[in-house]
């Protein structure tokens, strides 16, 4: 553990790599990074999970063809969530990135690109970059991740979940780790809350964050197998509560940090909209959930928002029926 702390004193990024049933993924993973071309030390941690495939097995027959800067963690249990930030506090270099084990960089100056923006922009506490979607053979999907294409992400964007880049592009300066290690100790119920999303509201609330256009990495977005997020996510009853508990949290913590207006503003107008949205799923009558409703500081702002929200949500709904109709010759 010196030694890595030793080595992590010389870097000046850290690379997260946190692994569960990557078997057939996590060596492209690796070489992704292996391939940087930097100007600089690095240091990374790759954290495997107990994985019920055969990840360690692949791991242990392929460590040695890694330089000593990567680190290989072999949990004896599986930690789950925890998996991540116990990587996380072993972080001490001035820049941390996360690159998980079915993912993998595609530019081999990417690391460099970054960093060298970051020296130069010490206004911004992230600078992040366009990704390529691809399938389990690691073929382009006809689809696109829900991040801002360019520019500097905002508060609006988080409203209308569009991301700040996706995990395996967002490179951090390692005091945001601090605000979010923060925000984990007050609302530790979210301890199995997707993080990109818990991020994506601190960058929004606290920070200035920068998307380069540029695709320099790959997300693997696989829904018919595995153990990610996206393999295993469904809409019920369980995920809208976890989304409202966010919510709450995100309104809880803008009210506590005395956040900017238009912070608890989107704060406030979610909470409304989701409250109204899924009130039976809450176990709310229709006079709880005016009165919850009604301790809003933005009201107009908030009951706007949710009605405009309510007219999408119908117009989205008719156009679904009239395109069936329409194809059944009916109109």
């Amino acid at each position: 553990m010196l030694e890595d702390i030793e080595m992590d004193n010389c870097a000046l990024v850290t690379v997260i790599v946190p692994v569960y049933n990557h078997e057939d993924y996590v060596e492209k993973a690796l070489d992704s990074i292996l391939m940087q071309k930097v100007d600089f030390k690095y240091l990374v941690y790759i954290g495997e999970d107990k994985s019920t495939d055969h990840t360690r097995e692949v791991l242990k027959k392929i460590q040695g063809k890694y330089p000593e800067n990567f680190i290989f963690i072999y949990r004896e249990v599986n930690y789950g969530m925890k998996n991540f930030y116990d990587l996380y506090e072993r972080i001490e270099s001035k820049y941390y990135i996360v690159l998980e084990g079915d993912d993998y960089w595609c530019d081999e100056h990417k690391l460099q690109i970054q960093v060298d923006f970051m020296e130069q922009h010490p206004e911004y506490m992230v600078v992040t970059h366009n990704v390529n979607v691809v399938d389990d053979k690691s073929e382009p999907r006809a689809i696109d991740y829900p991040s801002i294409p360019e520019g500097e992400f905002n508060i609006w964007d988080f409203r209308e979940e569009r991301f700040p880049g996706h995990t395996s592009a967002k490179l951090f300066r390692h005091e945001f780790y601090e605000t979010k290690k923060g925000y984990m100790e007050r609302f530790p119920e979210l301890i199995k809350y997707p993080g990109d999303q818990i991020e994506a509201f601190l960058l929004a609330a606290h920070f200035r964050t920068f998307c380069m256009p540029e695709k320099m990495s790959c997300y693997r977005f696989v829904t018919d197998k595995g153990s990610s997020y996206s393999a295993n996510f469904v809409v019920n009853e369980k995920t809208i509560l976890s989304k409202i508990e966010f919510i709450r949290a995100n309104l809880c913590y803008a009210r506590e940090h005395d956040c900017a207006g238009d912070i608890i503003k989107v704060c406030e107008q979610l909470y409304v909209c989701y409250t109204v949205k899924h009130r039976k799923v809450l176990g709310m009558s229709r006079s709880q959930m005016i009165k919850e409703c009604l301790t809003v500081r933005y009201k107009l702002s908030s009951y706007g928002y949710t009605i405009w929200r309510m007219i999408k949500f119908v117009g989205r709904k008719l156009g679904t029926m009239l395109g069936i109709y329409s194809r059944a010759g009916k109109i």
